[in-house]
């Protein structure tokens, strides 16, 4: 080998790393310089003298796939703490002034939804989740009640990324809420929840403790059969950080750690909601429904959240601000309840997030 291709050889190296580095714009920094040294080691392969290109474009696409599937896995994982979170919120909203509700329920969602965004490749999630609550009047008065609850669910989302990745989360969480009532329909409400769970992606797997903190205040108004709801909803969730390894499944056989850090992230959430009444018969009662919100999401423990892949830092603002639409419908026969709606998500970055889901409720 004379030193005209040793000279090409180095180059090439040098050119194709300034390539790796940029694959994903602007949202691309390198931390250390003795990373950039780790990664062009990783990138010179000879077989009888001659480089192996095809093998280094597989692995910057594998790198690609890899930061694709962490991301989607880290907005998966923020989806299925708020539709466990949405139950504990929905047996707040089913108790009332008027309503004397000390029992207990099963209540359960089966949500499928699909997610894309400027930032990442679209992935689809389905998610199932079980739950057990009690709820109980620890208060009552001509002019006030406060109702009390708990919830207990198990859940599991299961995730479909790009490339050949796909994941499972499961968990659990145990959530509590106290809501303070008004003859005249004004309202406050405060939520705690924690939960374990799960994360696999393919064969790497990390166990997380999360959380949430709420308080939402609201004024609700009968018209006939018309209910109207303006609301605001505050809550704090604190998402566990992990440390992912993946194996590269081509020839290259290299390791890759990815790095999340612990995050919190304030979800202000202003919405109106209407609801439609219509008893048939003494034991049958229909209700639609329909609410428009706003949902504004601000870390607080970081400007967005970063993703680390071999000492590379991929920023991401999954957790978007937009408008949600809803739209549903409710079945009762006695203590019996069938849900379904419909919920669209449409975010500054141009995320679009459609979710359908069936909910039942029965108290005994």
């Amino acid at each position: 080998m004379n030193k005209y291709l040793i000279s090409f050889l180095l180059l090439s190296s040098i050119s194709y790393s300034a390539n790796l580095y940029n694959f994903t714009g602007n949202n691309l920094s390198i931390k250390k310089d003795e990373d950039v040294n780790k990664i062009k080691s990783q990138m010179l392969f000879f077989s009888s003298g001659r480089l192996l290109v095809d093998e280094r474009g597989s692995q910057s696409n594998y790198l690609r796939n890899i930061e694709n599937a962490v991301v989607s896995d880290f907005s998966a994982r923020i989806t299925l703490l708020k539709t466990q979170f949405s139950l504990i919120e929905n047996l707040s909203q089913n108790v009332g002034f008027d309503t004397l509700i000390s029992k207990f329920s099963y209540c359960g969602n089966y949500i499928e939804g699909r997610y894309q965004s400027d930032e990442f490749k679209k992935f689809k999630q389905t998610i199932l989740n079980s739950g057990l609550a009690y709820t109980s009047s620890i208060y009552s008065s001509p002019e006030w009640k406060i109702d009390f609850g708990t919830l207990f669910v198990y859940g599991e989302s299961k995730n479909k990324f790009s490339g050949v990745y796909s994941g499972k989360i499961r968990g659990f969480s145990e959530s509590f809420f106290i809501k303070s009532m008004h003859k005249d329909g004004y309202f406050v409400s405060s939520f705690i929840s924690l939960n374990y769970l799960k994360d696999t992606i393919n064969s790497t797997r990390n166990d997380t403790i999360n959380g949430v903190i709420g308080i939402g205040n609201g004024y609700t108004r009968k018209y006939g059969k018309l209910k109207f709801t303006p609301a605001l909803d505050l809550n704090f969730y604190y998402l566990d950080g992990e440390n992912q390894r993946f194996v590269d499944v081509n020839s290259l056989r290299a390791t890759y750690i990815a790095k999340s850090k612990n995050e919190i992230f304030l979800q202000a959430f202003p919405n109106f909601r209407i609801e439609y009444y219509k008893k048939i018969g003494k034991n049958l009662t229909l209700k639609f429904f329909g609410r428009v919100a706003y949902d504004y999401n601000k870390f607080l423990s970081s400007s967005s959240p970063q993703i680390e892949i071999v000492g590379l830092n991929f920023k991401n603002v999954l957790v978007e601000r937009g408008f949600c639409y809803e739209v549903g419908a409710e079945v009762r026969i006695n203590e019996l309840s069938f849900i379904t709606k419909v919920e669209q998500f449409s975010g500054l970055k141009s995320a679009e997030n459609l979710y359908t889901s069936f909910r039942i409720d029965y108290r005994f």
